[in-house]
């Protein structure tokens, strides 16, 4: 667990003293992207600064609709109260220090139902950002040459070049 208190050069606010602190953790690993996979925590230019263009966010919302936490009860509730047909995913860039307001790089819709509950749509959200995260993963790795895609009789896979 990383303690967000102490430590940090002079003059830096608790914050920033603690994405300063982060990006000094990632950077000898030569973090070439940066996924925020349920971070619930807002990274600032100290940390954003190091990995330009570089940090994806995993967001339970469609793009412009329900920023930060919550998001999945407050879709939910707008079904209910009769303001929207369904919600969704969306993986963005994390530019700035705006909240889940980056360019979408991949967006998924995800129905709701009459007989939902929350726990019904929360697995159906999760079922996809489970696929979508995956679908960018592979996308970027084949951008970069990195992973080969390959045919079988069977199904088609993926090899990683590890």
């Amino acid at each position: 667990m990383f303690c967000p208190s102490g430590g940090g050069a002079p003059g830096l606010s608790e914050r920033a003293a603690y994405d300063e602190r982060l990006a000094a953790i990632a950077e000898p690993f030569g973090a070439e992207m940066v996924l925020l996979l349920g971070w619930m925590r807002l990274l600032g230019q100290a940390f954003l600064g190091h990995f330009p263009g570089r940090v994806i966010n995993l967001h339970p919302a469609l793009p412009g609709t329900f920023p930060g936490t919550h998001a999945i009860e407050r879709a939910f509730d707008a079904f209910r109260r009769g303001e929207i047909g369904q919600t969704g995913v969306m993986l963005h860039l994390v530019p700035d220090e705006g909240v889940d307001s980056g360019p979408a790089l991949r967006v998924a819709e995800v129905p709701i139902f009459m007989e939902d509950t929350l726990a019904a749509l929360e697995a159906r959200v999760h079922d996809a950002e489970h696929r979508e995260v995956v679908a960018l993963v592979r996308d970027l790795a084949l951008k970069k040459g990195i992973i080969e895609e390959k045919e079988s009789d069977y199904a088609s896979r993926v090899d990683i070049g590890v």
